[in-house]
């Protein structure tokens, strides 16, 4: 089976990678030359656009920043789509709108291509071991026949129904992760204005009821190194917490903790700190009180 994947950053080098290691013949394309080049150092053959990627695959994967970035790879004059046959499926693995991902799903059907949108949890190392997360929607034929293929680049793999499932049940878990960061953030900041010992409060706090994911990795692996460089980007968390409070503004219901993470991500961005890790906020608090949180 040839795969096209259309996105070699960060995350998806890495998982075409994969795909590359398992077995299937795949061609990259990124519009970052130096991206791309970074796959073809893992085995990924380099193509020349969305469109000839397309035409040499069997399926199509997009892994970019947001949806209007694979509306605009699969749909314009010579996005992929122009080249894709009937009965060809595209899996869109990034995190971003459930709407744009149901007017994707239509645009192509009225092509005859199948649609997944499929994104992904689990970060930069899991990416690199293929132990993603997966949440993959819409038809569930196409599932079936892309299940080994999300299999080599994820060890979690859900069905979760009709388009636009995975995106939403993405954006709730990422706005949970958002707000989680935040509550960490700030009681790493009241303890050591407190004088407690930071190794000591984390290492309480992750054996009891307020652990998170946040607690094991941020703070030990960016903040008491003080190297924010790497992870997940502040200016991508603040993306997702915007696109699941809009989501939240539709449907007409309260996501007051998802707003208030939203706000700090924003403050991130304003103080021109957006491409750094999330856990960069942490900055922000210190600031504010003059102290540090460093072991």
């Amino acid at each position: 089976m040839r795969i096209g994947f259309i996105g070699t950053g960060m995350m998806g080098a890495l998982m075409a990678a994969n795909l590359v290691q398992k077995g299937y013949e795949v061609t990259g394309y990124d519009i970052v030359a130096a991206n791309l080049e970074k796959a073809a150092a893992m085995g990924v053959k380099k193509g020349r656009s969305s469109k000839e990627v397309a035409a040499a695959a069997d399926i199509v994967i997009t892994m970019l920043p947001e949806s209007k970035d694979t509306k605009s790879a699969l749909l314009d004059t010579e996005g992929a789509a122009e080249a894709m046959k009937p009965g060809m499926i595209v899996i869109d693995m990034c995190t971003g709108s459930p709407t744009i991902a149901k007017e994707i799903a239509v645009a192509l059907a009225a092509r005859g291509i199948a649609y997944l949108d499929a994104p992904v949890s689990g970060g930069v190392a899991k990416a690199s071991d293929g132990t993603l997360s997966i949440m993959a929607s819409g038809d569930e034929e196409a599932y079936q026949a892309c299940l080994p293929v999300l299999q080599a680049m994820g060890q979690e793999v859900f069905y979760v129904g009709q388009s636009g499932n995975g995106q939403t049940i993405k954006l709730i878990n990422n706005m949970l992760t958002g707000i989680n960061l935040v509550g960490i953030c700030e009681g790493m900041v009241l303890g050591m204005k407190a004088g407690i010992d930071p190794k000591l409060l984390l290492q309480i706090i992750n054996s009891s009821s307020g652990e998170s994911y946040s607690s094991r990795i941020k703070i030990p692996g960016f903040v008491f190194k003080r190297n924010f460089n790497g992870g997940f980007k502040a200016k991508l968390q603040h993306k997702d917490l915007s696109l699941a409070t809009a989501l939240a503004r539709e449907l007409q219901v309260p996501v007051i903790m998802g707003a208030m993470a939203q706000q700090y991500f924003m403050a991130a961005l304003s103080g021109g700190r957006g491409e750094e890790d999330a856990s960069v906020i942490v900055t922000l608090l210190e600031k504010l009180t003059g102290t540090e949180v460093s072991p």
